[in-house]
């Protein structure tokens, strides 16, 4: 795979520049500064407009290499631009042959850039779950991010752990080896994130979310209890909601 050239990376990175600033909107870079509070630069573009505009890009830019997008990434994150490095991953990940391409350092370095959950819930569903679900063995590695003093990389190995539940995927066992580091984790970025991968969970084995958050009655926290159980039936969260 040929290396893209920093031209290349310069020249491709202020096309996508002019792109967003173009449906920039005042109002909600507002919204979303106070949503998502985050260090790097909001020019104040919706997801749902950056994923049209990465369609329009796919299109313009078919012969783009995989390596230069991944380039870009790797850019996005050292320029701190909340919309740059939203665009990338979500480009990526529709480039579907690009993902068997990732080299895991790069994906390591890019778990490192993250400064808050919007950008970390992204990269992570987009690309990093989508690796694991393809390569179990890594779910090792989430396990690992999941006992890191860094939270956002303990976010990511959650985030990245929905993955194990959709598009086919009924890997409950592996989800909860994700889960058990940060069962007692007091962060609440992190605790709202393992309730939405117990939920996720328990939608294809309840009995299999049902056995472990009863394990952890009086250990977890009563919201991660509360919200983890969710989908299971209402005799069964009131059980596990009862003081142990």
């Amino acid at each position: 795979m040929p290396k893209p050239t920093a031209t290349e990376i310069k020249r491709l990175a202020a096309v996508i520049r002019d792109q967003l600033e173009r449906h920039a909107d005042a109002v909600y870079r507002e919204k979303i500064a106070k949503l998502v509070p985050t260090e790097i630069e909001i020019i104040g573009v919706r997801v749902p407009v950056i994923r049209t505009l990465v369609k329009e890009f796919r299109g313009a830019q078919a012969d783009l290499s995989s390596a230069t997008v991944m380039a870009f990434l790797d850019r996005a994150f050292v320029g701190r631009c909340r919309e740059e490095v939203l665009f990338a991953p979500v480009l990526l990940a529709a480039r579907r042959k690009t993902l068997a391409e990732i080299d895991w350092r790069q994906v390591e370095g890019w778990v490192d850039g993250i400064e808050d959950w919007e950008v970390c819930d992204q990269l992570s569903m987009g690309i990093i779950g989508e690796l694991v679900g393809t390569d179990l063995t890594r779910v090792a590695t989430l396990v690992t991010w999941a006992q890191s003093p860094n939270r956002w990389r303990r976010r990511a190995a959650l985030a990245s752990a929905t993955s194990l539940k959709q598009k086919g995927r009924k890997l409950a066992a592996e989800t909860l080896q994700v889960c058990e580091p940060v069962m007692t984790d007091d962060d609440k970025m992190i605790q709202k994130a393992l309730g939405w991968v117990l939920r996720e969970a328990s939608k294809s084995d309840a009995g299999a979310v049902t056995e472990f958050l009863t394990a952890w009655r009086g250990k977890a926290s009563q919201r991660v209890l509360r919200e983890g159980s969710e989908k299971l039936d209402a005799a069964t969260r009131t059980a596990l909601l009862e003081p142990a």
